[in-house]
């Protein structure tokens, strides 16, 4: 499987014209990244998507539910942003109340039904929250 980028395109730093998410096909997306690193910070693919059918990017804010006990009433909500671990090869939910560890398979575990809520460039606002 050909991995899918996206890319935050910067091109006037601290400005709010000209920042926008692109979305393309990834020879070109990395070609581009490639000749102005400081214009494009690309984010990879996930593999996964969330309950909503919206493909789960690196620097995706998430929130996700899970039922601790047979009360299904009372989930257990966990909140953060999709990284990527380079020491363990593996994307995973970066919760600061709960550590690292604790969530390094959550995206790929089926206990939970994420949702993507935004990203961290393009969200600030949500950032705040989940960091």
């Amino acid at each position: 499987m050909i991995p899918k980028f996206r890319a935050w395109h910067t091109p006037f730093k601290g400005k709010k014209f000209g920042q926008e998410m692109k979305y393309g096909r990834v020879g070109t997306l990395l070609s581009f990244a490639e000749m102005s690193p400081d214009d494009y910070i690309l984010m990879q693919s996930t593999g996964l998507k969330d309950k909503n059918g919206v493909e789960i990017f690196e620097g995706d804010i998430i929130v996700g539910q899970q039922h601790l006990t047979t009360d299904l009433s009372t989930p257990f909500e966990i909140k953060g942003v999709v990284r990527y671990s380079k020491r363990n090869t593996m994307f995973y939910l970066d919760d600061k109340s709960f550590g690292h560890d604790k969530f390094m398979n959550s995206l790929g575990s089926s206990i939970y039904q994420f949702e993507v809520i935004g990203n961290i460039y393009e969200d600030k606002e949500l950032l705040e929250v989940a960091e």
